[in-house]
């Protein structure tokens, strides 16, 4: 297997299974899990406020919102993937592909 395709084989295993955790944590509640959620119910009253306050800007306070919510989630991506890579570069058999360096 080519390097390119090396990578892209593992950034496609990394993206399939940030996308299967994701789906598994939608639908189990952990004590985490609630705490994201009451930080996630504070930043919508917050909004929420916002555009009472401002109703005549609520095209921009969604733009905002929507790009909080895209970096958030982006962030959570990198940090998994950089998760990824050093729990796999901690595994034995892997240290000596030198395949986890290019993700």
């Amino acid at each position: 297997m080519k390097l390119e395709e090396t990578k892209k084989l593992i950034n496609n295993v990394i993206e399939n299974e940030f996308n299967h955790i994701q789906e598994t944590q939608e639908r189990e509640e952990s004590l985490g899990d609630i705490e994201i959620n009451a930080h996630y119910q504070n930043s919508s009253d917050l909004l929420d406020e916002l555009l009472k306050v401002a109703p005549e800007h609520s095209e921009l306070t969604e733009k905002l919102d929507a790009e909080l919510s895209s970096y958030w989630s982006l962030l959570c991506r990198y940090y998994f993937r950089k998760g990824v890579i050093a729990s796999s570069t901690n595994l034995k058999f892997l240290n000596d592909t030198s395949i986890m360096h290019i993700v």
